[in-house]
């Protein structure tokens, strides 16, 4: 179960019998970031690692745990790395010619046209 604290108590009490035994392990976002501390792990990303630690079936058997945690974040990641962004023409093409000026002669008189091209690929990566 993933959700807000009212939403997991409420998932209890419509899954369970008042008086039934049970134990319940919770994980935070605080949890996530600790586990994934030197991965320079994102809020986003640890929502999402939360989610996928909701819908881990091998958990009983295998546990969740920094490893566990480290290869979600990994997968998460890889899935970001081949998905498709959009960019505008120019700022792709600025992004281009920028790329190639500084393999010729090493720099950019005037940086600011590919600083504003660079920020909105960043953008579109983000998204």
């Amino acid at each position: 179960m993933h959700g807000t604290v009212n939403e997991v108590c409420a998932w209890l009490l419509e899954t369970y019998i008042p008086g039934c035994t049970l134990t319940v392990l919770v994980w935070t976002i605080e949890d996530v970031e600790v586990c994934s501390e030197d991965m320079g792990i994102t809020e986003q990303e640890s929502v999402e690692v939360l989610r996928r630690i909701s819908q881990d079936e091998d958990y009983i058997e295998h546990g969740i745990n920094r490893q566990s945690v480290w290869e979600h974040l990994s997968n998460i990641r890889a899935m970001h790395q081949v998905r498709e962004v959009s960019l505008d023409a120019r700022s792709l093409q600025m992004l281009i010619e920028a790329a190639g000026r500084l393999v010729q002669t090493g720099g950019e008189d005037d940086p600011d046209p590919i600083l504003q091209a660079v920020a909105q690929a960043k953008v579109a990566l983000n998204r």
